[in-house]
C-alpha cells in the first residue's frame, strides 16, 4: 500500500479512511508515514473530511495524537470548525 498515492481528486488513502470514519485504518496509515496535513485538490485534509462527516472520535484522535492543523483552510475558506 502506498500511503502517499493520490487519485484524480488529490485524495490519499488517509482522506478516504477519514471520510468514512475508519479510525483504526487512519491510525495504521499515519504510523506507516501518511501525513496528517496533506490536502486534496480542494485544500481539504483528513481532519476536515472527518469533521464534515461527523466522525467525532476520529477528529479528536487526529487533533490530540497526531497534531492535525485545526486552522487549516480549504480553498473555499472553510476550516474543520
Amino acid at each position: 500500500l502506498d500511503e502517499q498515492h493520490r487519485d484524480n481528486s488529490g485524495w490519499t488513502p488517509l482522506h478516504y479512511a477519514a471520510f468514512e470514519g475508519h479510525l483504526e485504518v487512519c491510525e495504521a496509515l499515519l504510523e506507516a508515514g501518511a501525513k496528517v496535513d496533506d490536502v486534496d485538490n480542494d485544500g481539504k485534509g483528513a481532519l476536515m473530511l472527518a469533521a464534515q462527516e461527523g466522525h467525532t472520535a476520529l477528529v479528536e484522535r487526529l487533533l490530540e495524537h497526531h497534531g492535525a492543523p485545526i486552522d487549516q483552510h480549504a480553498h473555499d475558506g472553510k476550516t474543520a470548525l
